[in-house]
């Protein structure tokens, strides 16, 4: 018979390798109830969608006028989620159609407002022109789309120019094309609008210049609206002074 003769080093590696063996044959542990917990208890995803914070804006409206918030209005031919507040924001998905309508009558006063259109999905560059809102005036107490109203135009190649709507007689306007184009600030960015009601005439004001103005007809007075009309936009500090 042979006899083997092993090394020290030999030895060693064969007891080495023995160990491992039998760690690997035995049996396996039984969790922890610690061990439990973390596999039953879900691990809370940090990159999981937050609630909106409300925005910082330390805006204050100037001396005599008031802001005015989503409480102040009714949405008319909107969904929950068409219009939304966050900070002196008024936020809108665009869709569908329809439009904020203020619970007060309002003839003489100042509105001053500011807004921007939100991306779009599927728009092309060609295509930002067409962005739209508005703003309605001396509404008529039938809700409908459109109302009896006069508009100030919040679609972008007519930006604070003056038409009716919802079927009443045209009214007469001075409009000024070239001072809007001066003064039009790109879709995307803020223009700040203000709207000056004084017995049926209307004067409106884009980025602090004069653009449009219309003569007194059919309607002189009524709620104030908001339009949602396709587009996602934000409109903020609005706020209002009654002569």
């Amino acid at each position: 018979m042979q006899i083997f003769q092993f090394t020290h080093l030999q030895f060693c590696i064969l007891l080495g390798c023995g160990i491992s063996i039998l760690s690997g044959c035995e049996s396996p542990q039984t969790p922890s109830d610690e061990d439990v917990t973390s596999m039953e208890t879900p691990v809370e995803n940090s990159s999981a969608k937050q609630p909106m914070q409300p925005a910082t804006d330390d805006f204050a409206p100037e001396e005599g006028y008031r802001i005015l918030t989503l409480a102040d209005f009714n949405k008319v031919a909107a969904e929950e989620e068409t219009w939304t507040q966050n900070g002196t924001s008024l936020i809108s998905t665009g869709v569908p159609k329809g439009y904020l309508q203020s619970h007060k009558n309002f003839k003489n006063f100042s509105l001053i407002f500011e807004f921007r259109f939100l991306p779009k999905p599927g728009l092309s560059e060609e295509k930002l022109p067409q962005s739209n809102t508005g703003v309605l005036v001396y509404i008529g107490p039938e809700q409908k789309i459109w109302p009896e109203s006069v508009e100030i135009q919040g679609k972008f190649s007519e930006l604070a120019s003056i038409k009716s709507n919802g079927g009443i007689a045209n009214v007469v306007i001075e409009d000024n094309p070239k001072a809007r184009e001066q003064v039009r600030h790109p879709v995307g960015e803020w223009n700040e609008i203000e709207v000056i009601s004084l017995d049926g005439t209307l004067t409106s004001f884009l980025n602090g210049t004069k653009i449009c103005k219309s003569a007194p007809g059919e309607r002189s007075e009524g709620t104030l609206g908001f339009q949602a009309e396709g587009f996602p936009l934000e409109f903020r500090r609005i706020r209002i002074a009654v002569k």
